[in-house]
Order: C-alpha cells, then sequence, then structure tokens
C-alpha cells in the first residue's frame, strides 16, 4: 500500500472551497508550490502548522518532539478529502 501511495500524484479540486486553514494550506501546497505526492504536501502542511504553533509557545516547552503528530495529522486529512478537494492519479512518476 505505502508503494502504491508514493506513485499518487495529487491535484486539487479547484470546485472544492476550502473550509478551514488546513485545507487552505494543502491547497496552497498543490497549487501554489506545485506540491504533488502526499509525504510532500503532508510533510510542508504538517511543519507550517507546527512552525505556526511553536511561534506562541517558547522553546523551552519541549515542543519540537511533537512535529511528526503534525504531519500525521495532515496525512488523515488527506485521506479524508480524496475524492472531495483531492483527485489522485496513479503513475509512473517519481517522488
Amino acid at each position: 500500500m505505502r508503494g502504491t501511495r508514493s506513485r499518487e500524484r495529487l491535484t486539487w479540486n479547484e470546485n472544492y472551497t476550502p473550509d478551514r486553514e488546513e485545507t487552505v494550506l494543502i491547497r496552497a501546497a498543490i497549487v501554489e508550490r506545485g506540491l504533488r505526492t502526499r509525504d510532500a504536501v503532508a510533510n510542508a502542511v504538517g511543519n507550517e502548522l507546527f512552525v505556526q504553533d511553536c511561534r506562541t509557545t517558547s522553546h523551552l516547552d519541549g515542543f519540537g518532539i511533537f512535529r511528526r503528530w503534525y504531519v500525521q495529522e495532515v496525512r488523515r486529512l488527506l485521506d479524508q478529502l480524496v475524492g472531495t478537494a483531492i483527485f489522485t492519479e496513479l503513475g509512473p512518476w517519481t517522488i
């Protein structure tokens, strides 16, 4: 399953209106930044959300250990958006 997903190309459905911060960032990653794989989009959006939250905390809070949770949550959201906001296409391209 992981191998198949790594070859999926993500495209944004322009008929879908982003309804929250996360979907706005996902749309920007795909449409404006040209990111195409789940991993690339999840890492970019997860990192951006993480950095935003870090700005409101102290580096002494140990907040850095939670970065991967942001990426995992974005991956879950991507799974939920497939077929509505995001279309996937399986192809021979590489990551």
